[in-house]
């Protein structure tokens, strides 16, 4: 769990850090009180459209993601003995 957490606050910093990088390529500076039209489109542009080419890529991945009906109840099984593990192991700590 900690793991997970520390990997979503890593990649959270990294994608403020690149975004701001992104928008500045664009004249972006942050603190003005009003923005010219480019940075206001490059704000769009990081907030719109690179996520949609981001979930673009990963679509294209899983679409071509080989998995026949004997690899799905294969996962299906191991999904289940992971469940009844931690269910013994949650009973055991009580």
């Amino acid at each position: 769990m900690a793991v997970t957490q520390l990997t979503v606050k890593l990649t959270g910093g990294v994608a403020a850090a690149s975004s701001l990088w992104l928008v500045s390529l664009f004249g972006f500076q942050p603190g003005q009180p009003s923005y010219d039209a480019l940075p206001a489109f490059g704000i769009q542009f990081v907030s719109l459209a690179v996520p949609a080419l981001a979930m673009g890529v990963a679509a294209v991945i899983a679409w071509r993601y080989p998995i026949t009906a004997r690899r799905h109840k294969a996962i299906l099984r191991s999904l289940d003995r992971k469940a009844k593990s931690t269910a013994s192991y949650e009973s055991v700590a009580r």
